[in-house]
């Protein structure tokens, strides 16, 4: 739209009323049929859509792998304890 020679095209364009911008989407449709009627609402609702249940019986090999290492201790003989300080700095 814009451009290095002429970097006010776009604005024009718009205030002249030739480009019209999308208005931004301010509902969902719900599997039931009903629209989302606030933010909270088409959060919740993307969220069902978007993620999956974590079911570790549909867990590939590979998931069960990487489930056990997560649950396994980090234990290096460079460990150090975490100083009071340290602590305190985090909040």
């Amino acid at each position: 739209m814009t451009s290095i020679t002429n970097p006010w095209r776009g604005i024009y364009t718009i205030l002249a009323g030739r480009d019209k911008l999308a208005a931004p989407q301010t509902t969902l449709k719900q599997k039931d049929g009903k629209l989302t009627t606030n933010l909270q609402e088409i959060i919740q609702h993307m969220l069902q859509i978007l993620t999956r249940e974590d079911n570790q019986e549909d867990d590939t090999q590979f998931q069960k792998n990487i489930r056990a290492l997560a649950q396994e201790d980090v234990d290096t003989d460079d460990d150090k304890e975490f100083t009071v300080q340290e602590v305190k700095n985090v909040y």
